[in-house]
This record gives structure tokens, sequence and C-alpha cells, in this order.
């Protein structure tokens, strides 16, 4: 590979050992054999048909992706950084669910329904997941009741640290008041955009520019919430904003907008998917208040991208008594 030294150092920078360093430029290597033998001159293709051959169902799959986003990111190829950070946002997920199953329903529950739905290894291009994903709605609501199905998807299957909310917690019970937290954690969310725009850095797996701040700033829904009654509506910002903002065409804007590995690319070729499985984003929106009044709330889907609708939002349900916290 050109510039092969400076790729080195790039890892070393990272702190990579020596040892899965040598396994990243294996994988790099590889990939770059295989682009150069490529049927195809089309790199998105080439990706697709390389994760597909060789990093779907491998041992080491995890390791291999994290190879490649290195190399874009080294690369600045932010097309293909989303993709493999999206690729790796499917690990474990699928294992949260079963968890979640055997735990709420028992272990013959959730092998069975696990059993029959059979899905495909990390490292399998994410545009096959959509069938697997419609068998595995069918499972549980031939299984379970609706309320059922909606706290089995609603857990925190991404397995987000819990700590890493300590701060809006502690801030809480500083200042106990609901509303105050939610300006103060936005003000928070667009100085860390603004930051990420300014010095050019990736915000998660998404590239900031100066109109998504702006676009984020204007709208405290977007990623925080506002509280009206006893309900917080928050509101997902787009997967991809900067191309979000830019686009007209309403079924690639909706494909923009979704985060989910799993059924983004059902969005573009029009194979439906129940917005039933939007409850597993609406389970990562809650887990704050979740800590905040120290119990499971119910959350509710309003909008959602598998609807036709350009962007996700929800309703954060508040306890009855939900003024009198922090207890």
């Amino acid at each position: 590979m050109q510039n092969r030294k400076e790729f080195i150092e790039f890892l070393s920078q990272k702190k990579i050992n020596d040892e899965l360093m040598e396994k990243m430029l294996e994988t790099v290597d590889s990939f770059l054999q295989f682009s150069m033998e490529s049927k195809s001159k089309d790199l998105s293709v080439q990706v697709k048909q390389f994760s597909k051959e060789k990093i779907s169902g491998q041992e080491d799959a995890y390791h291999r992706i994290l190879a490649l986003i290195y190399y874009f990111v080294y690369n600045s190829s932010y097309e293909f950084i989303s993709y493999f950070i999206s690729m790796l946002g499917t690990a474990d997920v699928l294992e949260s669910h079963k968890e979640r199953i055997e735990n709420l329903f028992g272990k013959e529950k959730a092998e069975q329904i696990f059993k029959i739905v059979n899905f495909p290894k990390l490292g399998t291009p994410n545009d096959e997941y959509p069938k697997y994903i419609n068998k595995y709605l069918k499972q549980l609501q031939e299984k379970f009741t609706l309320d059922e199905c909606k706290n089995i998807l609603a857990g925190n299957h991404h397995k987000v640290s819990l700590e890493s909310f300590d701060l809006y917690v502690e801030r809480f019970c500083e200042i106990r008041n609901l509303d105050h937290l939610l300006i103060e954690k936005h003000e928070d969310l667009v100085k860390t955009l603004q930051e990420h725009c300014d010095n050019g850095k990736v915000w998660f797996e998404q590239h900031i520019t100066q109109p998504v701040v702006d676009f984020v700033k204007a709208n405290q829904e977007i990623q925080t919430g506002i509280r009206i009654g006893n309900k917080v509506y928050i509101q997902k910002i787009p997967y991809n904003p900067d191309a979000f903002l830019k686009e007209n065409n309403q079924k690639i804007k909706r494909s923009l907008a979704c985060h989910c590995p799993f059924v983004r690319s059902s969005i573009n070729n029009s194979q439906k998917v129940s917005d039933l499985w939007c409850y597993c984003s609406g389970g990562y929106e809650k887990i704050l208040f979740d800590l905040l009044f120290k119990q499971s709330l119910k959350v509710e889907i309003l909008n959602s991208v598998l609807n036709n609708e350009n962007y996700c939002r929800f309703a954060i349900i508040l306890p009855d008594d939900w003024q009198e916290y922090p207890k």
C-alpha cells in the first residue's frame, strides 16, 4: 500500500499494540489486493464484496472491520468510515435481544425464536438484514403481546455505559429541574458539535458541518428533548446529517436519516419493515430518563422513517410523580 509507513505511524498514535497492528495491516493489504483484482471498479461494490467474502463469519471479524475503519479514517473516506462503523454497530445487539427475552420469558423461548430466525454473522453486509428483522418481528408478535414486544425491543441493546450519564444524573440532583437540565444538555451538544465541525472530526459516525450545527441548535428536541406535560419529546439527529440537509429526494433523505444498520437499506429498496423495530432505538433514547427517575419508563414512537416520514421522533413517558424527582 502507498504511504504504508505513514499509516503505521497513524496506528501507533492510536495506541494499537504491535500484535493487533500486524493483523490490521494484513486485513488492509488483503482488501487492497482484493480491490485490485475485482472485476468492478466501483469501490462501494468492492467494499461490500470484501465484507461478504473475507469478513462475514470469521472469528476475527470484529478486528477486520476495525482495521478497515482505521484505514478509511486515515484516508478521510467518510462514506466507508460510516459503512464499517455501521457494520460494527450490529455487534452484540442481537445477542442482547436474546438475553432480554431470556431474562423476561425464559431461555427456552429465546432459543426457539433465534433458532427459527437464524441471524447472519458479524461482517455480513447490512443490506441483507431486513428480511431477518422481519422474520424476528413476526416471531415476537406470534409469541408475545404487543406491549411485551415493545418491552423486549426497548432495552439498552447497544450496551451503552450507564456511567456515561453520570454527569447529567448528578446535575439533575443539583438543580432539581428537568427542563433546565435539558436546556443545559442541548447547549453541551451544540458546543460539542461545533468543536467537531471546527476541527474536522467525526462525531460518532457523523461528519459535522456548520449547517448541521445550526440545524441542531435551532431545535432542542434533536438528540436532547423538550418536556411537555408528562412527556419528553425527542427527535433523532439524522444518521448522515450533512447529506440529509442537502438531499431533495425524499426516499434517499429518509435513508440518510435512519441510524439502524439492520434496516436502513430497506428504505431504498422498498422492503417494508414495521416501525415496531424502532422501539429498539426508543430504548436507547430513554436510558438517561430511566436513570433520572430510577425506573424503566415507557417510550412511544411518534414518527419513523420506516413509515415514510423524514425523521424519527419519540415520546418518553415520565412517571406520574415526576415533579417530585429527584427523590
